[in-house]
């Protein structure tokens, strides 16, 4: 069940709070966000970016803390934004890592540019998801937007950065020579 997260439902505004507060208390709490960018009070040029969810009315929280939910939700007084726990047929709904990982990688993509990972050439990487799931190979070029990986010499391929999970990367002393050909 360590793999497993429940689904709260709360207000579209009360999203990120909810997300943001449960975090400060210890609890694993996380919604997709982005930065959007909006205009100013009453004014036609200026602008400033501010963090939104992209799915609203939805956090993710660890399933380990069901227990805890529960009774915060008996309290007769919630210090925390109001939310209810997502149900289907009685039951509360608990989802896997993989099944929320396109939404990481939907969040992933939303990050301005300058944000977006960049990685070392020669770094190893071992690709967990898609056609080359469980293939290792060599990371050759990467420009925030798209990686060019190399598989032992007999192929490369260019992917989007974005759907590149940060965890693949071995973040270790860049493959050179011999190694880099073998790998």
């Amino acid at each position: 069940m360590d793999d497993r997260w429940c689904i709260l439902r709360t207000g579209g505004a009360r999203t990120l709070p909810l997300a943001s507060a449960l975090a400060a208390a210890g609890f694993e709490a996380w919604t997709p966000s982005e930065m959007v960018r909006r205009r100013v009070c009453r004014s036609r040029k200026a602008t400033e970016a501010r963090p939104a969810a992209i799915m609203p009315t939805f956090v993710f929280v660890r399933a380990r803390h069901l227990a805890d939910l529960h009774r915060i939700l008996r309290l007769p007084s919630n210090p925390y934004p109001a939310f209810s726990l997502f149900r289907y047929l009685g039951d509360v709904v608990r989802v896997r890592d993989s099944e929320i990982e396109r939404l990481r990688v939907v969040e992933r993509r939303a990050l301005p540019r300058a944000q977006r990972p960049s990685y070392q050439p020669g770094a190893g990487v071992r690709l967990s998801e898609g056609p080359y799931a469980g293939m290792s190979g060599v990371i050759q070029s990467s420009n925030g937007r798209r990686t060019m990986i190399a598989f032992g010499g007999w192929m490369t391929i260019e992917i989007e950065t974005s759907t590149l999970p940060p965890d693949a990367v071995e973040q270790t002393q860049p493959i050179t020579g011999a190694a880099a050909l073998a790998a």
